[in-house]
């Protein structure tokens, strides 16, 4: 017996044939740049990803390649991705995967301790802070504020360096340190 429900689902469940009201600008389904970026490689009918080391099977989310880089790693499987946690780390070759990590860097001795936190941000901080953070291993909590005042002030003034489309008044309330 057939469903009608089901009749109306997609080829694929993995997401790559489902054809939704986002698909109904020619540019969308133009974009070969899919996820992460990379360009999906549709020769042959495979619709791999290309990462440049190796290529990403999207409908099984697996590599079809072992990882380039392997060796370095051992202990983990050849076909990994990002060390199997994609929050905190990040494979944009598909060579190896990377930390993405919180940088406490000392303003008095340029030392520099990471924070497998997710975000990749360098804070520069006293020698005072830093041995805190340090012996913490993490950003103690009567900290977090500065952090997260400091992060937001460096995201906001690389998107005005970038585009130059913030006015002068918010540039200058958000980048200063005088805040009333």
């Amino acid at each position: 017996m057939k469903s009608k429900h089901f009749e109306r689902l997609p080829k694929c469940f993995c997401g790559m044939t489902y054809d939704g009201p986002w698909m109904i600008n020619d540019a969308a389904k133009d974009n070969p740049y899919q996820y992460n970026g990379k360009e999906l490689n549709l020769d042959h009918g495979l619709n791999l990803s290309d990462y440049g080391a190796r290529y990403y099977d999207p409908s099984i989310g697996r590599w079809g390649q072992v990882d380039p880089l392997a060796e370095a790693a051992p202990e983990w499987s050849p076909y990994v991705y990002t060390f199997n946690s994609p929050i905190s780390h990040t494979d944009p070759t598909g060579m190896m995967g990377l930390s993405i990590a919180t940088r406490i860097i000392n303003e008095q001795t340029k030392e520099e301790f990471e924070i497998n936190d997710g975000y990749d941000f360098n804070w520069i901080v006293s020698n005072a802070i830093f041995n805190r953070i340090k012996s913490n291993g993490e950003i103690p909590s009567d900290l977090k504020s500065e952090w997260n005042w400091e992060f937001w002030r460096q995201v906001w003034k690389g998107v005005v360096t970038s585009d130059g489309s913030a006015s002068d008044e918010i540039t200058a309330y958000l980048i200063t340190d005088n805040l009333e």
